[in-house]
């Protein structure tokens, strides 16, 4: 009995033994297992980071690839068009269409970029990311008719006497407007089928001023083909459109909802483009000179082509930053803000310098004899290269795209009312070049003012000084370009020998300090497969 009582107690306390063993390795095989998936959501983590890197690039490339394109076909076409039509021509269809641009402006109504924030909130959501397009659709319908009818009415009155055939002509622009519907390929990040497409479109115009305008009498052919060269690039957007949205149930639908959101985003349109006249204007009404405001328009125009490129990550960020954002992946967007700035310092700061050294021996050639004081104003111009490259990372990428454009508007009327009264002060006592100061200087203020906004959610630290290495390159490349710009004479061939040479030094030094981008393209050229 004793002996069967012992056996029994030898056995339970063999059984919590074993229980307590299987306790302890099913413990630890739960452990094991939550390790696992936790390195497994960091490795899924760290791919996204990678793979959102990757698609940030890539898409940065399309649209650098695309602006420069959009740099080389005016040196292309300009020369051929100012000897055709002569300058009555060309300031006939330059004036109608700074006119009709202003109805286009309207037209949009700021849905663009609104809708291109939309629509990247609801990635892989095809049902959501239909209601936005229906409902930002009709009303862009009621806003490009109604403004296109008020052109076609001042055109049937002749309010625009000479101008009014080609203002007939470009009402094509303000329809077109109704069809723009680029947001839905923007807000799903597929800008290399927008970048082809605007890509063939341009080359297709290009060709046809060539064969179609041959004499002064031909500015009206010359606007019909830049006004359907809009169009047919708008419906073009169709075929890729229709299968990326679906149809919806018109209950569904309260598309009046968005005229107020989408009006946030036209208002500090309306302050940029009085912001970016007002210098001319001023410089007209003070110095009663032609001549300065022509200075004026040459060097801002080389600078303004120049900004195309440190501003083309602008739709890349805006999709994706609204993507994260709706996300909650706040970590996400301070990373993407980072990497944004340093790219816009990469490109922007050689930029400057670049332009800064090279002005002189460009001048001659590019503008002709009498332009000389053009010269220090694209000096003095530059540094907007990289201030209007970094205020799109705080101002555009960000602070529009997780949808505080009220903030953001604000930063721009202070920038437009400084410039205001920076340039009433300074056009006075110093003149044209004091229109560039105070240019430059607003464009800093906006800079400032956003970056103590967002000193609370990001490193204003880290990302100022991400591009240190990007300054020191560049500002030895332009030491080196300064001493040896006056050996080269004035021409199209040693501007860009001298273009070259700044490269070279640039990209050497980058390599020598290791920069990161270097670093990243370098390991996608040699990258190797590995074999398991």
């Amino acid at each position: 009995m004793n002996g069967n009582v012992g056996e029994e107690a030898m056995e339970e306390k063999t059984e919590k033994e074993e229980a307590i063993i299987d306790e302890k390795t099913l413990v630890n095989e739960n452990d094991l297992k939550q390790t696992e998936n936790q390195d497994e959501e960091t490795k899924q983590d760290n791919n996204q980071t990678k793979n959102s890197k990757k698609a940030i690039l890539k898409n940065y490339a399309f649209n650098a690839l695309y602006q420069i394109f959009l740099i080389i076909v005016p040196l292309i076409v300009t020369p051929y068009i100012s000897r055709v039509l002569l300058p009555v021509g060309v300031g006939q269809y330059s004036f109608s269409f700074s006119l009709i641009s202003y109805f286009v402006i309207f037209a949009a109504l700021g849905f663009n970029l609104y809708g291109q924030r939309e629509i990247a909130k609801y990635q892989g959501d095809k049902h959501k990311q239909s209601v936005v397009f229906w409902e930002i659709t009709i009303v862009r319908i009621f806003t490009t008719l109604l403004f296109l009818m008020i052109n076609i009415v001042l055109c049937g009155f002749n309010v625009y006497g000479t101008y009014n055939t080609l203002m007939l002509i470009l009402s094509i622009n303000i329809f077109a407007t109704m069809f723009d519907f680029s947001f839905v390929l923007q807000g799903n990040e597929a800008f290399g089928k927008l970048v082809l497409r605007n890509f063939v479109v341009k080359t297709l115009a290009v060709i046809s001023i060539f064969v179609f305008v041959k004499t002064e009498n031909d500015v009206w052919i010359y606007t019909l083909i830049n006004a359907l060269m809009v169009l047919v690039s708008n419906l073009a957007i169709i075929f890729y459109m229709f299968k990326m949205v679906q149809k919806v149930s018109f209950d569904e639908l309260k598309p009046f909802k968005r005229f107020v959101p989408a009006l946030r985003f036209f208002l500090p349109t309306i302050v940029i483009s009085i912001y970016t006249i007002l210098d001319k204007t001023l410089i007209g009404f003070i110095l009663k000179s032609d001549a300065q405001n022509g200075f004026y328009d040459q060097a801002y125009k080389i600078v303004s082509i120049v900004v195309t490129l440190t501003t083309a990550l602008s739709l890349v960020m805006v999709s994706r930053n609204s993507y994260e954002k709706a996300r909650g992946n706040t970590e996400a967007l301070k990373n993407n803000m980072y990497f944004a700035s340093k790219i816009v310092m990469c490109v922007g700061l050689p930029l400057m310098f670049g332009v800064m050294a090279i002005s002189q021996n460009m001048n001659l050639w590019f503008f002709g004899p009498g332009y000389t004081e053009v010269i220090n104003l694209m000096i003095a111009f530059a540094p907007l290269i990289m201030m209007i490259g970094l205020n799109n990372v705080t101002g555009i990428q960000y602070l529009m795209a997780v949808g505080r454009e009220n903030t953001f508007t604000k930063t721009v009327i202070f920038g437009a009312l400084l410039n205001f009264v920076l340039n009433i002060v300074l056009i006075y006592t110093i003149g044209t070049i004091g229109a560039v100061i105070s240019s430059v200087v607003a464009e800093m203020a906006i800079l400032v003012c956003q970056l103590i906004i967002l000193r609370k959610e990001v490193s204003v630290k880290k990302f100022l000084l991400c591009g240190w290495k990007n300054l020191l390159a560049s500002v030895c490349m332009f030491v080196c370009l300064w001493f040896i710009k006056d050996y080269f004479v004035s021409s199209i061939l040693n501007t860009c020998l001298l273009i070259l040479i700044g490269m070279a030094i640039y990209g050497l030094l980058l390599i020598l300090l290791k920069d990161d981008i270097i670093k990243t393209i370098k390991n996608k050229l040699f990258k190797k497969d590995k074999k398991i």
